[in-house]
C-alpha cells in the first residue's frame, strides 16, 4: 500500500474516535443530565458572633474548619458552580451562654441552588460543635523590649513606648495568663536611635507568649522609640588608708567585675577614667575581708553592665596579729565622789605588725582609755568607749579602733 493510502487511513481512525467520544459526552450529559460531583474543603462560616459580644460570649473552638460537600443536579449546571462561593454558615445568635454546641450549618448561597436546582449533601448532616466562652478584659502594662544587637561602643539606653498599659480583651482562657503587653525591636548593628510601629504581643508570667487571633486589645500596634548611646567602659577602683600596721604593699585585692559598662551623659563619662568604690582604712583589716560594696553612679548615667554591686576581696599578707587582754584602764573624768570599774574586767584589743615585734607585745605594754565625760550616776552601769594606747614605743601598731566597753560606777 502507497504512502498516500496509509495517511488516509490513519485520519479516518482519528476521526472515529473523535465522533466516538462526542457521542459519549452526549449521552452523558443529555440523555442521563442528572449526577453528582464533591466540593471540597468548603469553609465553615459563624455569622451572629456581633449578638454574642453583646452578651460578652466568644466562638473558641470549632470541631471542624472546613466540609466536603456532594452536588446533586443536572451536570451542566454544575459549570455554575464555583467552590469560592460556597461556605457552610453556622448561627450562633440565638446562645447566650458559655459552653459546647452541637449546631446545623446551612450552605450559602441558597438562592443558587433553588434556582438551579442543585441539593447539597453532607456526610455529617452539616452538623459542628461550637465552644463558647465567656469574654473578659483587663488593662495591663505595657513595654518595649530589645533582643538585637549593636556594635562595639554602642548600648541601648531606653526602649519606650507612647502607651504605658493596654486594655486586653477575649476568651477568659487566654485573658486570665496576661501579665503584660510587649513591642520587640529586633534591629541588627543598630546605631541610631529609631521610632517605629509595633505590633503588640501578650506575654504571661513565664514570658511565654500568648498567640490568639481571639484576643484584641484597644490598640494593636504602638509607637515605641529604642533609644542608642554611646557607651563607655571604666575600670573600678578602691582607695586605702594605710593604718594598724598595714601599708599597700602588705595588701593584695580584687574587684569582680573589674570593669562595668556605662551610657547618658556624653560630657561628663569622656571626662572620667575611673569608678572609685570609696575608702578602705586598713587598720579594720585583720586578716582577709570580703565586701559587697554598691557601684556608685553619677546622675543621668546609665550601667549596663549585669551586676549593680562589686565584690572586694582584701587579705593582708606580711604581718603578724594576735588579741592581747588589756587590764590596765585610767578612766577620765570620774564623777566626783564615784569610782569606776570594766564589768568585765579586761579587754581584748587587736595587735598587728612585723612577726617579730608583735611577739614581744603583752598585756603590759598597752593601756585603755576611757573618758567619762557627762555620765549619768544615776545608773550605776554605761556601754562607753575605750581607746587603747602604746605604754612604750614598739615595732608594732596597735589598731588604733575604739573598743565598746561596759563600765560600772559607784560612790566611793
Amino acid at each position: 500500500m502507497s504512502d498516500a493510502g496509509k495517511s488516509g487511513k490513519k485520519f479516518n481512525m482519528i476521526i472515529a474516535v473523535t465522533i466516538a467520544i462526542l457521542m459519549w459526552f452526549y449521552v452523558l450529559n443529555v440523555e442521563s443530565p442528572v449526577g453528582n460531583t464533591t466540593i471540597s474543603n468548603v469553609p465553615i462560616e459563624v455569622i451572629g458572633a456581633d449578638v454574642l459580644d453583646s452578651n460578652d460570649l466568644v466562638v473558641t473552638q470549632l470541631d471542624r474548619d472546613n466540609m466536603d460537600l456532594t452536588a446533586t443536579g443536572k451536570r451542566k449546571n454544575f459549570l455554575q458552580l464555583f467552590a469560592e462561593d460556597i461556605v457552610v454558615q453556622i448561627d450562633v445568635s440565638h446562645l447566650t451562654q458559655p459552653g459546647e454546641y452541637e449546631l446545623t450549618g446551612r450552605v450559602s448561597p441558597t438562592n443558587f441552588f433553588s434556582e438551579y436546582n442543585i441539593t447539597m449533601t453532607e456526610k455529617q448532616g452539616f452538623i459542628t460543635f461550637v465552644t463558647l466562652q465567656n469574654k473578659t478584659s483587663k488593662i495591663v502594662p505595657l513595654e518595649g523590649d530589645f533582643v538585637g544587637t549593636t556594635p562595639d561602643g554602642y548600648e541601648v539606653s531606653e526602649v519606650s513606648c507612647f502607651l504605658e498599659e493596654v486594655e486586653v480583651t477575649g476568651p477568659e482562657e487566654f485573658v486570665s495568663q496576661i501579665t503584660k503587653a510587649v513591642v520587640v525591636f529586633d534591629d541588627e548593628n543598630v546605631k541610631n536611635s529609631v521610632t517605629r510601629q509595633l505590633t503588640i504581643m501578650y506575654v504571661n508570667d513565664a514570658g511565654e507568649i500568648i498567640s490568639s487571633e481571639l484576643v484584641n486589645s484597644s490598640t494593636n500596634k504602638v509607637y515605641a522609640t529604642l533609644l542608642i548611646t554611646e557607651s563607655y567602659t571604666l575600670p573600678l577602683t578602691i582607695d586605702f588608708i594605710e593604718g594598724g600596721g598595714a601599708t599597700i604593699d602588705n595588701v593584695y585585692w580584687s574587684i569582680e567585675p573589674k570593669e562595668v559598662v556605662l551610657s547618658g551623659d556624653n560630657m561628663l563619662l569622656k571626662s572620667m577614667k575611673e569608678i572609685s568604690l570609696g575608702e578602705i582604712d586598713l587598720a579594720t583589716i585583720l586578716d582577709e575581708e570580703r565586701l559587697i560594696i554598691q557601684i556608685p553612679l553619677p546622675e543621668n548615667v546609665v550601667n549596663h553592665t549585669a551586676s549593680t554591686h562589686a565584690v572586694v576581696e582584701i587579705s593582708v599578707d606580711g604581718l603578724e596579729t594576735k588579741k592581747v587582754a588589756v587590764r590596765s584602764v585610767i578612766f577620765e573624768n570620774v564623777p566626783e565622789g564615784y569610782s569606776a570599774f570594766l564589768t568585765s574586767g579586761y579587754v581584748e584589743i587587736w595587735v598587728r605588725g612585723e612577726k617579730r615585734a608583735v611577739e614581744d607585745i603583752t598585756s603590759t605594754n598597752i593601756e585603755l582609755v576611757v573618758d567619762l565625760s557627762g555620765i549619768d550616776v544615776n545608773t550605776p552601769q554605761h556601754e562607753t568607749l575605750a581607746v587603747p594606747h602604746m605604754l612604750q614605743e614598739k615595732e608594732a601598731d596597735v589598731i588604733l579602733l575604739d573598743y565598746s566597753v561596759l563600765v560600772n560606777i559607784q560612790k566611793k
